[in-house]
């Protein structure tokens, strides 16, 4: 694993049916997506992570209507000098209706 090309992270789609989480997927992606938009002193890591994984989540639970949470993990190299698994971002997503919160504002180029 390259630090400096290798973008792991591990996803878990939790679906919470009256107030109890249910580990539904988690999948291992190669992404580098909950990055992009981010300036450096300006956006934190976690604000520009949040909107991709609501993102991601909303793909995911497309058809499947209810409260959702997805929780991103960075997984590092053991030899990257870091910890190798670090939590990124926890957000809840309300799929199929109107109350999901907006996503993060992109930064402007």
């Amino acid at each position: 694993m390259d630090p400096d090309r290798d973008y792991w992270h591990l996803v878990e789609y939790f679906q919470v049916v009256r107030g109890v989480r249910r580990l539904v997927h988690s999948e291992w992606v190669c992404d580098h997506g909950f990055y992009v938009g981010r300036r450096a002193g300006v956006t934190t890591v976690t604000a520009t992570a949040e909107g991709y994984a609501r993102e991601l989540c909303e793909e995911h639970a497309r058809g499947s209507p209810g409260r959702w949470i997805v929780r991103v993990w960075r997984i590092t190299a053991p030899d990257a000098g870091a910890d190798r698994i670090q939590k990124l971002c926890t957000v809840e997503v309300r799929s199929g209706t109107t109350q999901s919160p907006p996503p993060a504002p992109m930064a402007q180029n």
